[in-house]
């Protein structure tokens, strides 16, 4: 397996400085934690909806759950399905995941590949860690370290990379926040040079009366100062979820528009797509845009990208879904528009059990005549179960949520001891609202909330909930902290 740097740098960071340095996949895909993986071909990855995040109310009753133990992926050689790669998981007694071993078939026998150990310290996890085998021995690939303050919030993660047995630093974020409601002020971040951090950019912010982020500038260390780079500035519809936010970049002397986005929600907070644009000097020009549609269940049928001609918005791709009488989503298809027609290119096939989990999906490619298995991924679970009649809604409280980490999916858990009306967001770790997953009057009880990130990108997330008595008053009010790999 070949070994590449992962790095994304320089220009990203001169315009985009809000957003994370990634990596790129290694080879062998890296699997999800929970649920669906997609075959490696990352630029055809489902753009899937945002996901059911259904309240269920189980009144004094601890909730049962089922976890992903294995997965086992296969090829299409013609004839027969081989088989391919394989996952196997492992959690801890709080139902943490702690780590998953990625084996590959030779033929003959299961071989190791890679495996992945996650490491924590009073429910957070301070380490993610990743070994590749050599055939005798399990070497350091690559490593991601958290560190948190005493509130439990992200303060600093570092990038590390494997050098055979140790660890060497790459590049590492330091997150400083304010004291009051611990929202992030500014966020660092620093090289590693032969024996010292170095300075390479930071991102200031400021934020609404509301709390929502209204300003994040940039900036470059140019050796011995701290230089403007990039800045975005964020408006929103105080009537929708809407909002806006405009990149500019810094020429020496003044503010220049760059791009913008146009994120558009309906009023019943529906994700209705968003629009790009960029800065021609003069005025906004239309680049590109995303457009869903939804069926009368709210569930998402179609996922159109379009492009921007100079005159009118012009078909380029498109996602569509289908979904069994249950709601879930059997049929995911990629077409592309080619000569005013729709023009099949690839789909997934996804089947699920009496308990609606998911467990096998297939992966299929259009020749132009019929649709030809390529992949194809079964998954194993295991029943968690809960015990009864041990949780007596006397109190509000917010529950960890699991499986965490997690992707794409996890479930939140929280009680109310009298109707109440209540909030539950989701946040990023700049302390943006990224998803609003309750908003009214909630019975007494013990609830449930399943929160899908598919759209979202791998990183640390807080659920807030904020409960209030029907007259108005603040009952109660509590954050926890979760995290996204994919």
């Amino acid at each position: 397996m070949c070994k590449r740097l992962l790095f994304v740098i320089l220009f990203f960071f001169s315009f985009f400085s809000t957003q994370v340095i990634s990596q790129e996949k290694i080879q062998k895909k890296e699997p999800p934690l929970a649920l669906n993986p997609k075959v490696a071909e990352n630029d055809l990855k489902l753009p899937h909806e945002l996901g059911d995040n259904s309240v269920t109310q189980n009144p004094g009753e601890a909730a049962d759950y089922y976890r992903t133990i294995e997965e086992l992926d296969e090829m299409w050689d013609g004839a027969v399905w081989v088989k391919d790669y394989r996952y196997t998981y492992e959690y801890d007694e709080e139902g943490n995941t702690t780590g998953y071993l990625g084996v590959e078939w030779d033929g003959s026998d299961w071989v190791n590949d890679y495996k992945v150990v996650y490491t924590y310290d009073n429910g957070n996890i301070i380490a993610y860690s990743y070994y590749l085998w050599n055939g005798s021995e399990w070497l350091n690939y690559y490593r991601y370290s958290y560190q948190y303050d005493s509130f439990g919030y992200y303060t600093l993660y570092t990038y590390q990379e494997g050098d055979s047995l140790t660890w060497v630093n790459y590049y590492r974020y330091l997150y400083y926040r304010n004291d009051v409601d611990h929202e992030t002020d500014s966020v660092v971040i620093q090289l590693w040079s032969v024996s010292a951090w170095e300075n390479y950019s930071k991102t200031l912010y400021t934020y609404d009366s509301e709390g929502r982020t209204s300003v994040s500038t940039g900036y470059t260390y140019s050796g011995s100062a701290w230089e403007y780079s990039s800045r975005t500035t964020y408006t929103y519809d105080e009537s929708t979820s809407s909002y806006n936010y405009t990149g500019e970049y810094w020429d020496g002397t003044d503010w220049v528009n760059y791009y913008r986005y146009s994120y558009n929600y309906d009023s019943n907070n529906k994700y209705l797509g968003y629009t790009y644009q960029t800065w021609d000097g003069a005025a906004w020009i239309n680049v590109s845009r995303i457009v869903y549609t939804y069926n009368e269940e709210g569930k998402t049928i179609e996922y159109l990208n379009q492009d921007w001609d100079g005159a009118v918005w012009v078909n380029d791709y498109r996602y569509t879904y289908e979904y069994d009488s249950n709601g879930n989503n059997t049929v995911s298809k990629y077409e592309d528009y080619v000569m005013d027609s729709w023009v099949d290119v690839y789909r997934y096939l996804d089947e699920y059990d009496e308990n609606g989990l998911n467990t096998r999906e297939t992966y299929q490619t259009w020749d132009g005549t019929l649709w030809n298995n390529s992949y194809r991924y079964t998954f194993t679970y295991e029943l968690v179960t809960g015990v009864e009649d041990e949780i007596t809604v006397n109190q509000y409280r917010l529950y960890n949520n699991y499986p965490n980490p997690f992707n794409p999916s996890t479930k939140i858990e929280f009680s109310v001891p009298q109707k109440s009306t209540v909030t539950l967001k989701i946040y990023n770790i700049l302390g943006k609202e990224v998803a609003t997953l309750i908003n009214g009057e909630i019975e007494s009880g013990l609830h449930s909330v399943n929160f899908s990130a598919i759209n979202l990108s791998s990183g640390v997330y807080f659920y807030k909930i904020e409960a209030r008595s029907l007259d108005g008053a603040g009952l109660f009010s509590e954050t926890k902290k979760m995290m996204l790999l994919k």
